[in-house]
């Protein structure tokens, strides 16, 4: 699925019961949190992305930095 604001194409890849996050964003104190402003290509796309997928996912949240974390 298209997660943008990290790359313009960066993309996240869902299996059954986990979304493996990548760049798209970090977790730290069992949150989600979107990329520092630094990190990102375009910071208003990466808080959209990190929004849109806090609302809607549920399962395991595998990002590239920061601990799993199960969204229910």
């Amino acid at each position: 699925m298209a997660s943008p604001g990290h790359t313009p194409g960066h993309l996240a890849y869902q299996g059954p019961g986990f979304l493996l996050v990548g760049d798209a964003m970090t977790t730290r104190n069992g949150q989600i949190h979107a990329l520092p402003r630094i990190l990102a290509w375009d910071a208003a796309k990466a808080q959209d992305t990190a929004a849109d997928i806090q609302s809607h996912w549920h399962g395991w949240l595998l990002p590239a930095h920061g601990e799993p974390l199960f969204v229910a």
